[in-house]
């Protein structure tokens, strides 16, 4: 079982971390992109207030908000993806778990039964290897009971 599912195992670990590294890239660049737009729009108040022209660099902080809010938007995929690859580590372990059990109670001893087996051995299944041969000489008293002598 744990070679079965070893691999499964693996391939959702792989997932589980690129999904984390995938969150962690995003949040680097929405924060990046939340930062640029923030000096971008400074930039063009500032301008504003200095009486220098604020068309053209209005349109580009409003394009920077519009970066930065699809940076939030790929947030919010990244961890809803990441969510989902959790869930299916989970539910793989939920389903080893299911499988150790089944297998658990299969090869459980209250759970096996026994045939008796009678086997005869052989004449080429027995081999002596020393024979040995010790006396220890007893004698029988006259109200029989034996006693050693040695």
């Amino acid at each position: 079982l744990r070679r079965k599912y070893a691999t499964k195992f693996q391939t959702l670990k792989d997932g589980v971390r690129r999904a984390k590294d995938r969150l962690e890239r995003e949040e680097e660049q929405y924060s990046q992109s939340r930062t640029s737009s923030v000096v971008s729009i400074g930039q063009t108040i500032m301008g504003a207030i200095l009486g220098r022209r604020v068309s053209s660099s209005a349109g580009t902080s409003v394009r920077s908000y519009g970066r930065a809010s699809k940076e939030k938007n790929d947030i919010d995929r990244a961890e809803s993806n990441l969510e989902v690859c959790v869930n299916r580590y989970h539910d793989l372990e939920s389903e080893f778990e299911r499988a150790v059990a089944e297998l658990e109670d299969k090869l459980d001893v209250e759970n096996l039964t026994f045939e008796e087996l009678t086997i005869t051995p052989r004449k080429s299944d027995i081999l002596i290897e020393e024979f040995c041969l010790c006396w220890l000489p007893w004698k029988v008293d006259d109200e029989g009971i034996a006693e050693a002598v040695y």
